[in-house]
């Protein structure tokens, strides 16, 4: 038996992407069209002063588009920006860029279980996007009474 997936609410992605702003990443929804777009226009702002700064977004490509239905689920791109040619600044290395993706990665899981309501999934390495979905009601019967008197 296949269990319908309850849909993603809009407001607690937006409360997880205002608590991570107050934690000094650019959290941004819809960054741009698509994931290149996005870390180049990010890496690109305020003469490259970003540099250094974790980073978490969507983008416009992991919304469904009119006729697609609701949103169940959304993968968090994630990672520091390193700009070190651009900015002349000090460059990240790999190895420190790692560490510090790894770092940017447990804020956002971390936040995002202190928000309720969200269900993370992440292999736990650095070249995958976080998988956020909303609680199944089966995993926490609160979330349940909660779901049922909204519908």
């Amino acid at each position: 038996m296949t269990t319908k997936m309850i849909p993603l609410n809009p407001e607690l992605l937006t409360a997880l992407f205002k608590a991570l702003r107050k934690q000094g990443f650019i959290a941004r929804q819809r960054a741009a069209c698509c994931r290149t777009c996005a870390s180049y226009e990010i890496a690109t702002e305020k003469d490259g002063a970003n540099h250094g700064k974790f980073v978490v977004y969507t983008t416009a490509q992991d919304y469904p588009t009119r006729g697609q239905g609701e949103l169940t689920e959304i993968y968090l791109k994630y990672g520091v920006v390193n700009n070190s040619e651009r900015a002349k600044v000090d460059p990240i290395t790999e190895t420190r860029e790692e560490e510090l993706m790894l770092e940017a990665a447990t804020y956002i899981i971390e936040t995002a279980k202190t928000i309720g309501g969200l269900e993370v999934e992440w292999d736990g390495t650095t070249g995958t996007c976080i998988m956020l979905k909303a609680k199944q009601p089966e995993a926490d019967p609160t979330f349940l009474d909660l779901y049922k008197q909204e519908a």
